[in-house]
């Protein structure tokens, strides 16, 4: 049984990969899940401050030393660790959001600032911590992750308009060096070398000088580690080259594949690829083979790879480019597959999700929980497909637009008609399911008819769109109207009618009178639609309304009471004796105390 190595750049980049987090609202989750770790991590290393009056006094995490790490647990780094990682989270989330409206709002620029400024304080203190990590592996990664947060803070966090750029490069090329070192190590896996590397490269290119091709990129990180090398200033490539680290120059002239693609037909544009590297990119993801839903990260990070690539060339070359029409085109094919690559693992995840739905128990909660999971995939697939439909070259294909729009219309319904629909049903709701399920279905039959497409004509994947899979949907969406009329229908009269939920249906006169007269024959209210709740008589009460004037004979008060001299007159006397008025002032009190039915009924 092989034991799982702890790797804390896949506790951090490596769990938003696997874990998808592409919108801010991903990132909300994440921080959630981020904050249940960081309460049970220091419950379990028991520095938890239950009493917060002059909090700062007596919290223990600041005062968290090498010592504790070295002799206690080694899990203060990753509790230190999961703290950077949740500023980070959130700062990732206003980042995506600024990328939507286009700019920071004053307030959220604020806290981008300082949760920044607060994790570069807390990676010193994390290398500081793990100085004395006896695994070379986990400190490496480490440092690793302390560069990266660095470069965050100098990208993101500093306010100064001219960047550090060469802390910035020469932070990502070591980090970049030290990774692909680790996966030659087999200490990491590909997939999160290529997630990296595909997040930070164009930054690296661009605050290196504007770095052009793969080959210049290698070279430049060549020499940044040769440099460092030399000066021995960088703990992480001293710990890299202690364990068998190589790197060499490579030379510019690149060799000539005549395997790689040369040409792009996309649709009825057509466009050249001239740069040998990109075309092995291209080539490359398009020869990636997705199997399973994790198989998707690394043909993504392959494709922004080539979009990166594109960009730059376009960017730095737009006064020497002889064809841009053919370089636009070429962009646009990129960028679509990019896009359609990530709308092909969410309708992945859609069919597993479906599925799972189609087989589940008829308990509402556990369909409710199923229907927000549908409906978040759902809503990520709406939006890569509006963005597909935003490219230029697909807005003004008339016929791809129409088949990209039925495809967004057919998982949207999944989620009003094949979710709420059969959830309305459960809870007895027809008339709102009906509803549900006849505009699905005219809206469906309506834009299927109009695009007019058969399935040879269909353009986009098989595991996309198909004829069959829509016109399964359309006779579903039949078959559950037809269930669902007449009760929609009569549930419709009866509210119309406006009987009482009390009133007995005609089926129920008919089991529970013994006389039936025309008078019980109602044919608005045939039979219940649903249980009913009906009054019942409750308890006879006439012993706990007479026990308030039972009295017993003086003689025997303190005792047991005897049953056969119970008078329920007052007696005749009026004067007692003194010993009597004693007694008869103890019976008061026990008949006070003892008065009414659970206090309802008294004199």
């Amino acid at each position: 049984m092989t034991r799982a190595v702890y790797s804390p750049i896949g506790a951090t980049y490596g769990v938003r990969m696997e874990q998808f987090i592409e919108s801010d609202r991903d990132y909300i989750k994440y921080h959630e899940k981020l904050n249940k770790k960081l309460q049970k991590l220091r419950s379990n290393l028991k520095i938890t401050t239950k009493d917060t009056k002059r909090y700062s006094s007596k919290e223990k995490f600041s005062k968290v030393s090498a010592d504790d790490y070295d002799n206690k647990s080694k899990l203060f780094g990753t509790l230190m660790l999961l703290y950077i990682e949740r500023d980070v989270a959130l700062c990732e989330m206003y980042k995506l959001r600024a990328r939507g409206r286009g700019k920071l709002k004053k307030s959220e620029r604020k806290i981008l600032t300082d949760r920044l400024k607060k994790s570069a304080r807390g990676v010193v203190r994390l290398t500081d911590l793990s100085k004395n990590e006896p695994d070379w592996n986990i400190r490496a990664q480490y440092l690793i992750y302390a560069k990266l947060i660095t470069v965050e803070n100098l990208l993101y966090g500093k306010q100064a308009k001219k960047k550090e750029a060469e802390n910035i490069s020469k932070g990502l090329a070591i980090a970049f060096a030290a990774l692909k070192f680790l996966v030659t190590e087999g200490k990491i896996n590909q997939d999160l070398l290529d997630s990296i590397r595909a997040r930070y490269e164009y930054t690296l290119m661009q605050y290196a000088g504007g770095l052009l091709t793969p080959i210049d990129l290698h070279n430049f990180i060549t020499n940044t580690v040769l440099d460092t090398k030399q000066i021995g200033s960088d703990e992480l490539v001293n710990i890299i080259y202690e364990h068998g680290f190589t790197i060499e120059l490579k030379d510019v002239v690149m060799e000539k594949n005549d395997d790689t693609i040369k040409q792009i037909n996309w649709r009825s544009f057509n466009c050249t690829i001239s740069d040998n590297h990109l075309a092995q990119l291209i080539e490359d993801a398009r020869s990636i083979t997705t199997e399973n839903i994790s198989d998707y990260s690394a043909k993504i990070a392959k494709w922004e790879e080539c979009l990166s690539h594109q960009e730059t060339y376009i960017s730095h070359n737009a006064e020497d480019i002889d064809d841009e029409e053919n370089e636009q085109i070429l962009l646009a094919y990129i960028k679509y597959q990019t896009i359609f690559t990530s709308v092909s693992r969410e309708h992945d995840l859609f069919n597993q999700l479906w599925s799972q739905w189609l087989q589940m128990s008829s308990l509402i909660d556990e369909k409710i929980l199923k229907f927000k999971e549908l409906d978040r995939i759902v809503k990520n697939l709406r939006n890569y497909l509006e963005d597909l439909m935003e490219l230029p070259g697909v807005y003004s294909d008339d016929e791809l637009l129409a088949q990209l729009d039925l495809a967004k219309l057919y998982f949207t319904l999944h989620i009003t008609a094949g979710c709420l629909g059969h959830l309305y049903q459960l809870k007895h709701q027809n008339v709102e399911a009906l509803a549900l399920y006849t505009d699905a279905y005219t809206k469906l039959t309506e834009s299927f008819d109009k695009s007019q497409i058969d399935s040879e004509e269909i353009i986009l994947s098989d595991d996309l769109l198909t004829k069959d899979n829509v016109e399964k949907f359309i006779t579903d969406l039949k078959t559950n109207l037809s269930s669902i009329i007449a009760l929609a229908e009569f549930e419709t009269e009866f509210r119309n009618n406006k009987i009482s939920k009390y009133d007995l249906s005609t089926i129920d006169n008919l089991s529970f009178k013994k006389n039936i007269s025309l008078n019980d024959a109602n044919l608005d209210n045939l039979f219940p639609l649903r249980p009913q709740l009906l009054p019942i008589g409750v308890k006879p009460s006439l012993f706990d309304m007479a026990f308030n004037y039972i009295q017993y004979d003086n003689g025997e008060a303190q005792g047991k009471p005897d049953t056969r001299n119970i008078s329920m007159e007052k007696p005749k006397d009026s004067t007692p004796s003194a010993s009597n008025a004693t007694v008869i002032d103890d019976g008061e009190n026990v008949s006070s105390k003892r008065r009414g039915f659970l206090g309802l009924f008294g004199r």
